[in-house]
């Protein structure tokens, strides 16, 4: 199904279901006109009403069909009846049908990829405050459903059970009017959980999945009318800001393929994500805690269990062209990744190794300058001939930490680049600076893996021969190692010259 489509449903009904009790003058003709307008946004999409009544301080809007199309699909909205109904303080209290149905299809035509889904709601309100031009939306609900019972595939009928449930929902957005738009909003949700089984004669794929506890947070500034492109962002000014965290998670997939069954179970202690788009640059991040993966089925010889302290990465680049260079930068942890006991029994059945965690930790802080805009329409045409879009000017590690059955690796350094010179190191900036790795224990566990058969004779030596070369030893098992490249070029290892 297409993506694209759903995005604009989302978009669009965003406005609808969310909204604050406060000192407020807006009437309904106010916040139905907003509703519009916010659909206009939103690229080509169009509205077709049945019929608008008023009736003292009610207003009613009937028959109400959203269609959105692009070349990769269509996707509409049927909305049988909303009602706006004017408080004395001011506020209109929204009231929408517990029914309505959406529909997306991978053709305008609508036969070939289909599917039909219901979104039924229990107990839901929202009530407007605010001004006709900055309006304030609250919304809850007991519970929001989005459920199918088939999907169309290549014009046939295909069984499937599509479930989504969030419960004990609440949310609060402001939205202004103008030729700039900000908008803000807060939204949490008690727990939500996800159904899904397609079976299609010959193969069966259930997936379910749940979390408990979230609450999500968004903010954005753009101007009207603007497109998704990052050249509209950095030329207005504008920015989006979106996080959410969540509490206990869990993720089963069951796949049976001609009688052939295989099963991923995921869980999480804590989830969070943020994701920043600003000016000219991305950036993102999450972690995992508490996670835990077994993998089991027929085609697995024996069922596989993983832990995990946490996983978490981030990053941040530029995305549109720059005038100089800009921050820029990734972190990577993954904390304390346990093998289970029977995969390490069939590893190394004496216990020769010991079983300690994997432990790999990293970050890398910089500043880059981006040629030309990612999107580009002539971006794979340069890069065909050799002009990167990229230009590193300075590059810093800290924090690297690699440790496992009982080794350890540490390191730090730190480059500058100079993007002018590109003959001594051919084809490259010429960088300058150091970095200094050391290690711990990396002999030891060389034996160890020896012993059990992981490691054959041939490469021990070869790896005590590189280590011979690139490192110092300052203790028992504590090897250094310190690389630094000057300005005149020099390759300097542990103080002797290379290049």
């Amino acid at each position: 199904m297409p993506l694209a489509p759903i995005s604009r449903f989302l978009a669009s009904a965003a406005f609808s279901v969310v909204a604050s009790a406060a000192l407020a003058d807006v009437t309904a003709e106010d916040v139905w006109a907003h509703w519009q307008e916010q659909l206009s946004a939103y690229g080509e999409s169009e509205v077709t009403i049945g019929g608008i009544t008023r009736s003292g301080s009610i207003l009613t809007v009937e028959g109400i069909e959203i269609r959105a199309e692009d070349a990769g699909g269509a996707s509409s909205v049927r909305i049988p009846q909303i009602i706006f109904a004017e408080g004395s303080d001011g506020t209109v209290a929204v009231t929408l049908p517990p029914l309505i149905m959406i529909g997306f299809s991978q053709d305008d035509s609508g036969g070939a990829n289909l599917i039909d889904m219901a979104l039924q709601s229990v107990n839901a309100s929202v009530l407007v405050s605010g001004t006709p031009d900055a309006m304030v939306y609250d919304f809850g609900a007991d519970r929001m459903t989005l459920s199918a019972s088939e999907i169309v595939e290549n014009g046939e009928g295909v069984p499937a059970d599509i479930l989504f449930n969030a419960n004990g929902l609440r949310g609060e957005s402001r939205q202004n009017s103008g030729q700039t738009r900000e908008v803000s909003s807060s939204f949490s949700a008690h727990s939500v959980d996800l159904l899904i089984g397609v079976d299609d004669g010959s193969s069966r794929i259930d997936l379910s999945a749940s979390a408990s506890d979230i609450f999500a947070t968004s903010e954005a500034r753009f101007p009207a009318g603007a497109t998704a492109s990052m050249q509209d962002l950095r030329e207005s000014g504008g920015f989006l800001r979106a996080g959410y965290e969540s509490g206990l998670g869990t993720f089963v997939l069951a796949v049976n393929e001609d009688g052939s069954a295989t099963n991923i179970v995921v869980g999480t202690a804590s989830n969070r994500f943020e994701l920043t788009i600003a000016a000219e640059t991305i950036s993102m991040g999450s972690e995992s805690t508490g996670v835990t993966v077994g993998l089991s089925g027929d085609t697995v010889p024996f069922p596989i269990a993983l832990t995990a302290t946490a996983l978490g990465q981030s990053f941040a680049f530029p995305v549109v062209s720059t005038k100089g260079p800009v921050p820029m930068g990734m972190t990577l942890n993954v904390s304390d990744l346990a093998l289970d006991d029977q995969i390490w029994t069939m590893l190394d059945p004496f216990g020769a190794v010991p079983h300690e965690p994997l432990t790999l930790q990293y970050t890398i802080e910089g500043t880059a300058r981006l040629r030309y805009d990612l999107d580009d329409s002539d971006r794979d045409q340069k890069i065909g001939e050799g002009e990167n879009p990229f230009e590193i000017h300075s590059a810093n590690i800290s924090g690297l930490r690699l440790a496992f059955a009982g080794a350890e690796l540490t390191g730090e350094g730190a480059f500058i680049f100079d993007n002018a010179d590109t003959e001594t190191f051919a084809g490259m900036p010429r960088p300058e600076g150091r970095a200094r790795l050391e290690a711990i224990g990396i002999n030891t566990l060389f034996d160890r893996l020896a012993t059990v058969g992981l490691l054959p004779d041939e490469q021990l030596m070869g790896f005590r021969m590189m280590l011979g070369m690139f490192a110092d030893v300052v203790g028992d098992d504590h090897l250094v190692s310190e690389v630094e490249i000057t300005p005149a070029g020099q390759i300097l290892l542990n103080g002797q010259r290379l290049r």
